[in-house]
């Protein structure tokens, strides 16, 4: 190992050890506070790390390591490295960034996990040494490959470097009335431009009947269900030993007390149905599609 000609081997030990490292700065430093790296700060950390992929460039002839980052042997077991910990962050639930993680080890803050942003960094200085390398020694077939690595450079930095200073606020947008006013955390601020809603629709659907079971919350039968569909046409039908039966259809119309009903502009179709089985007592409820006005419906 680590003879005159590294191979893949050497390319997974060296991730290895990186990872290595990187579970002792976890344990040691704690996780990565991606918050402290606002403007300047993150600018004077890309132009370092930029002319560090300048100087490893420069010493590549010299130093092995550096000649090593330029082959595939070294490119391959970083991209497994970096596939292994990305479906690792994709099969645990993350936290918020600005929240401590659930798990000893920190995986589920696993942008601030220092093995993964070490593993990126590599990833990141492959691709910028290859994208250096293209750009000195220009070919013109080879301009899909520059691209797509200096596209994939700049998601990489702009995502890790640039998140310190993105902003999120909200808005409340209303029809006819322009606003520029949002809120925040430490409160509210004034945007630089005005939003408007134009028009907002939403598509309303009909509500379905079905069965079902009250203590497990399934539908009966459990695979292929029975289906009512209460739409403006429907007066009575059955489902399953119940009888289905509408009184009147309200296309706009939101239930009140004491079986009263408001007229309420988009909101979608409900009516009066009461379910009257082969044995028993009839039940009478108010079904609709389920929104804001009015949420869905049950007879028992």
């Amino acid at each position: 190992m680590f003879n005159a000609l590294w191979k893949m081997r050497e390319g997974f030990v060296t991730g290895a050890g990186l990872i290595l490292v990187g579970l002792l700065l976890q344990y040691t430093a704690g996780p990565i506070d991606w918050s402290a790296f606002a403007f300047p700060l993150n600018a004077i950390v890309l132009a370092l790390y930029l002319l560090l992929l300048v100087i490893i460039y420069a010493l590549r002839h010299r130093v092995r390591l550096f000649s090593f980052l330029f082959t595939v042997e070294a490119a391959v077991p970083t991209l497994i490295y970096a596939a292994i910990l990305t479906v690792a962050m994709g099969l645990t639930r993350q936290v918020a960034p600005h929240e401590r993680a659930i798990d000893p080890i920190g995986l589920t803050r696993m942008l601030s996990f220092w093995p993964f942003v070490l593993i990126y960094a590599r990833l990141t200085g492959i691709v910028g040494l290859i994208a250096i390398r293209q750009i000195l020694h220009f070919r013109l077939r080879e301009v899909p490959s520059l691209l797509s690595h200096i596209g994939l450079f700049i998601a990489i930095v702009a995502a890790t470097l640039g998140s310190a200073d993105m902003e999120r606020v909200k808005l409340k947008a209303t029809t006819d009335m322009p606003e520029w006013r949002a809120t925040y955390d430490q409160g509210f601020m004034e945007l630089p431009l005005a939003i408007q809603l134009e028009k907002f629709t939403i598509d309303e659907y009909p509500p379905k009947l079905l069965l079902i079971n009250s203590k497990t919350g399934k539908s009966i039968p459990e695979k292929n269900p029975q289906i009512v569909l209460i739409d403006k046409h429907f007066q009575e039908g059955m489902l399953s030993q119940w009888r289905i039966r509408v009184h009147k259809n309200y296309p706009l119309a939101a239930p009140r007390h004491h079986g009263r009903h408001d007229e309420v502009r988009g909101v979608g179709l409900i009516g009066r149905c009461d379910g009257t089985p082969r044995r028993g007592p009839t039940d009478e409820e108010w079904q609709g599609s389920g929104q804001a006005h009015h949420r869905m419906g049950h007879l028992r």
